[in-house]
C-alpha cells in the first residue's frame, strides 16, 4: 500500500480581508491587480502590485496579494520575503503569518512551516487554514500524534473540508488506530461518496481490524471510481 499523499488546502482567498486602501494612482495598479488575480493571471497581477508598491511602499493590500500571488505561482521564496516585509509593517497581521507557514510548506521546510503556522493557531485558535497546514507539514514529517490533532482540529472547525478527514484518516491509518482511521474515512465518504481514495483507505483500515466483507465492499468501490495504487 502506498503511504498516503495529504491533500493541501487552497491558499484562495487569505487576504481577502485586509482593509487598507492604497493611496492616489497606487489605487488603480491596485484594482488592476486584483482584477488579474481574480483571473488567475498570477505574473500581471504581480507587476500591477508591484506599481502600486512603487507609489504606496507601505501599503499592506498591495504586498498581501502580491504575496499571495506569488504563493499561487508557486514562487514561494518570493512570497515569504515579500510577507515577511508585511510583517516588519504590521507585526500582527496573522494573515501574513499564514502565508510564510505556507510558503514554507512548498519549499519542504516543514519545521520552519509549523512555527509559523503555531504562531498563527496561538493568535487565532479558530484559523482552520493554520490547522489544515499544519497537520500536513507534521503528517511529512511522520509526526503523526501532531498530524492527527492538527487535522481533527481543521475538521472540526470545516466540518465540510474532506480534505483535512482523509489526513487525520492517514494518519490514524500510519498509527494503527483503525478504528479512529474508519471514522474519519467514512466522514470523507458521507461528504463525497465517489472519493475514490477515501474507499480506498478505508477498505485497509477494514483489512487491519479483521473484517474481510467491509474490506473487500470498499475496495471494490474504490476501483469502481477509478482508484490506481
Amino acid at each position: 500500500m502506498n503511504i498516503f499523499k495529504c491533500i493541501c488546502r487552497s491558499t484562495a482567498g487569505i487576504f481577502i480581508l485586509l482593509t487598507a486602501p492604497c493611496s492616489g494612482a497606487a489605487e488603480g495598479h491596485f484594482q488592476t491587480g486584483v482584477e488579474a488575480f481574480k483571473n488567475r493571471d498570477y505574473q500581471s497581477a504581480i507587476t500591477s502590485f508591484e506599481k502600486a508598491l512603487e507609489e504606496d511602499p507601505d501599503n499592506i493590500n498591495a504586498r498581501g496579494y502580491k504575496g499571495e500571488a506569488y504563493l499561487w505561482s508557486g514562487k514561494y521564496n518570493k512570497a515569504i520575503k515579500t510577507l515577511e516585509r508585511l510583517i516588519e509593517l504590521d507585526p500582527g497581521n496573522t494573515e501574513a503569518r499564514l502565508g510564510i507557514g505556507i510558503g514554507y510548506f512548498g519549499l519542504a521546510r516543514y519545521e520552519e512551516a509549523i512555527e509559523e503556522l503555531n504562531k498563527v493557531t496561538e493568535e487565532e485558535p479558530d484559523n482552520f487554514l493554520a490547522w489544515g497546514y499544519k497537520g500536513n507539514a507534521c503528517f511529512s514529517l511522520e509526526n503523526f500524534e501532531e498530524a492527527i490533532e492538527a487535522f481533527g482540529n481543521a475538521a472540526e472547525l470545516d466540518p465540510g473540508s474532506t480534505g483535512d478527514w482523509l489526513g487525520k484518516g492517514a494518519a490514524c491509518l500510519m498509527l494503527e488506530r483503525y478504528e479512529d482511521a474508519v471514522k474519519a474515512f467514512e466522514k470523507v465518504t458521507d461528504l463525497e461518496p465517489e472519493n475514490a481514495e477515501a474507499w480506498y483507505f478505508k477498505g485497509a483500515a477494514y483489512h487491519k481490524l479483521g473484517q474481510t466483507q467491509k474490506s473487500y465492499e470498499a475496495y471494490q468501490r474504490s476501483q469502481a471510481l477509478g482508484y490506481e495504487e
